[in-house]
């Protein structure tokens, strides 16, 4: 039987020369890349855009959480205050810090209504 010289090639050359090629650049100018061009800027573009639009919305999520902390906090200090206040204007707490002075809670109404 004859050398047929349909049958597959086996890839003959070394690896190191097989890398020097790829390193190189000659697969990136062959015609497959060539072709596809549009649609691989394509897709770097999209990775692009999903990367930026991930760190926004992550930047979005941190200021949201620091807002919403901030909110918390100033609820505790205002439901603070909020007691505070009350306790302060107890009648009781009233009349013990005016205990030193000359105004008295009044033990008759001061006018009486007619009937």
């Amino acid at each position: 039987m004859a050398n047929n010289s349909k049958a597959p090639k086996t890839r003959s050359a070394s690896p190191l020369k097989y890398w020097r090629e790829v390193m190189g650049g000659k697969y990136l100018i062959g015609n497959g890349i060539r072709r596809n061009i549009k649609y691989l800027l394509l897709i770097i573009l999209l990775v692009i855009l999903y990367i930026s639009n991930r760190y926004m919305c992550q930047q979005a999520m941190l200021e949201g959480k620091a807002l919403s902390d901030t909110l918390t906090d100033r609820r505790y200090k205002a439901l603070t205050a909020q007691g505070q206040l009350k306790r302060a204007t107890l009648r009781s707490q009233v009349e013990e810090n005016l205990a030193d002075s000359t105004i008295r809670t009044p033990e008759k109404p001061a006018f009486v209504l007619p009937r």
